[in-house]
């Protein structure tokens, strides 16, 4: 897994929920509950944090930014953290389990949790079906990004039964707690099991820090605008790609091939290669392809090479096709070229 802030968060993701597993495990089948009461509230913190850890691994992935004042996300779990401190600290010495379980601090508790669910499920939904709306989104982010949601309900439908349970059948909280220990047990490793299933079939996912979003705006004409960061940014990308990597050595690459090395969508590619460049697609490889066969001619340790050769440094797998274009951008064929130059 690359690091990035993005998978940060998507790691304390997966780290608090298997704490959360243990420590669901120990409390009800390990006499946690009676040795060491005071982890009952670890699994609430941890229910309270992980709606703004799951909403700020997505705006990571889906924004260029980083979250301002990123602690006030955390404030719930901080006012929580406090308000159980005190009593524990204050009112609850000694403290055991019944102190807190079942009572209304623990109903207060377990609404903040429950409005915390509620409040970014619905800013998760948005950010997502804004994304999905976008002409260039990318399929196995939305499908990612779907899975978190359902691993996220998930979480927010078992706070909601034990809330339901606590204030609206407390005569059969005998009869339901054993199915429901059961049931936090089991869907907290399925949650897992589901992220990390998906995680291995689409391993490129945790290499991101970011989607690549731009803002492109539509005029009245239905003409495709790029703003002057995203041009930079393509700019900068393509360089890169062209100048470092040298893609265009591939004799195969296509259109479809640049623009995924770039992360962009092919469309996107075409408009920024035509209205920024001038040139395209076609054109811009057939020329930094001439452009390193013409260094290849001139270079003592290759300029002796079979035509071929030079072909196949250049990226052609075609010697026809590469005297075509050698022709066409320098008007010599190849051999006449270097003798020019040599002279």
């Amino acid at each position: 897994m690359k690091f990035t802030r993005a998978n940060f968060f998507l790691s304390l993701f997966y780290v608090l929920t298997s704490v959360y597993i243990g420590n669901q495990y120990l409390l009800r089948f390990a006499d946690f509950l009676d040795t060491h009461p005071e982890f009952v509230f670890l699994s609430d913190y941890i229910d309270i944090s992980l709606g703004p850890i799951v909403y700020i691994y997505m705006l990571l992935i889906l924004n260029r930014r980083y979250p301002k004042h990123l602690w006030l996300y955390f404030l719930p779990t901080i006012l929580v953290i406090l308000f159980t401190s005190y009593f524990l600290i204050f009112k609850w010495l000694p403290f055991s389990y019944n102190l807190y379980i079942g009572t209304a601090y623990h109903d207060i508790v377990l609404l903040a949790v429950v409005i915390s669910y509620t409040v970014y499920a619905i800013l998760y939904i948005r950010k997502v079906k804004a994304y999905q709306l976008k002409e260039f989104n990318k399929k196995e982010v939305v499908d990612w990004l779907k899975l978190l949601f359902i691993i996220f309900f998930l979480k927010m439908i078992t706070a909601y039964f034990i809330l339901i349970k606590n204030q609206f059948l407390p005569s059969f909280r005998t009869q339901l707690n054993p199915i429901l220990e059961m049931v936090l047990v089991i869907t907290d490793s399925i949650i897992l099991l589901l992220a990390g299933i998906y995680a291995l079939k689409e391993p490129q996912l945790l290499q991101m820090d970011k989607i690549e979003l731009f803002n492109i705006t539509i005029s009245k004409k239905n003409k495709l605008k790029l703003s002057e960061e995203e041009i930079l940014l393509y700019k900068s990308n393509l360089n890169k790609a062209i100048d470092i990597d040298k893609i265009y050595k591939q004799w195969d690459l296509n259109e479809k091939g640049l623009a995924k090395a770039l992360n962009v969508q092919p469309y996107i590619l075409s408009i920024f290669l035509n209205e920024h460049l001038g040139q395209t697609f076609n054109e811009f490889i057939n020329y930094k392809r001439i452009e390193e066969a013409k260094k290849l001619l001139l270079n003592p340790k290759t300029m002796n090479d079979k035509m071929y050769t030079i072909a196949l440094e250049s990226g052609y797998n075609s010697e026809s096709v590469f005297y075509t274009n050698f022709k066409k951008f320098t008007g010599f064929t190849p051999r006449q070229f270097q003798k020019s130059q040599l002279n």
